[in-house]
């Protein structure tokens, strides 16, 4: 949609998107739809260009897209996908050792992923599930509901869930949030859709070191996050 309030396209697939699309590198937006479908639309033109069926219908989960390009989504049936699109074939294939089946109940929960690889995501069955990035179950936490909630990941490696049963929990994780443009849900730690500055300065310089100016008061948080929770950041001037 236009700042002026048109609009700028459409694409009608016929079928609900109950989840929050995904933006790959290629700047092609990456979906899920209730007849199963995951789909990649470049802005402006009809044809996807690429779609994969996973095989059940109503996908909540959303897609979240790693460093590599692979696309993790979850899904009614209990599981989890990984797959990457070959630009060269032309064709979607999914990773080895992927689907992950380990849960005994649906995947509403979007994944999260840590630098070091591990996908931790929750599932109806009450659990949060570690995925290595091979397909592979490393650990599950048992809660007192369902896990429909999409897992958080602090700087200190930290997992952060929320589940039914009232309660959030903080699960010891041994990685920090994955060090890409769209790392997790809806792209950032604050899950705000849009590519971190900060860290697209850092990955474009290929720096090792932090920015010694992103905490310019030294409370210990970079500025980019502290208002990156914000749809519209705007600076206010206080008065007295």
């Amino acid at each position: 949609i236009a700042p002026d309030k048109t609009e700028l396209w459409t694409v009608d697939f016929g079928f609900g998107i109950p989840g929050s699309p995904a933006i790959a590198e290629d700047r092609t937006v990456d979906f899920g739809d209730d007849d199963g479908f995951v789909i990649a639309v470049t802005p402006g033109v009809e044809n996807p260009k690429w779609t994969f069926n996973t095989g059940v219908t109503g996908i909540e989960s959303s897609p979240i897209i790693g460093p590599d390009g692979t696309v993790y989504i979850g899904t009614s049936d209990a599981r989890v996908f990984a797959f990457q699109f070959n630009e060269q074939s032309g064709q979607v294939e999914v990773k080895p050792g992927w689907p992950f089946t380990e849960p005994t109940d649906v995947v509403y929960s979007t994944p999260a992923i840590a630098e070091n690889g591990t996908v931790y995501v929750g599932s109806g069955d009450k659990k949060l599930y570690a995925i290595s990035s091979a397909g592979a179950k490393l650990w599950s936490f048992q809660t007192g509901g369902f896990v429909d909630s999409s897992p958080a990941i602090g700087a200190d490696g930290t997992v952060y869930v929320g589940s039914t049963d009232g309660k959030m929990y903080a699960i010891y994780g041994d990685s920090p949030l994955g060090f890409s443009r769209w790392p997790k849900f809806r792209g950032s730690l604050a899950a705000h859709g849009k590519v971190d500055p900060y860290r697209e300065w850092v990955e474009v310089n290929n720096l090792s070191e932090p920015n010694p100016f992103s905490d310019p008061d030294l409370d210990g948080m970079e500025n980019v996050l502290e208002w990156a929770f914000c749809t519209d950041p705007q600076i206010v001037e206080l008065n007295g």
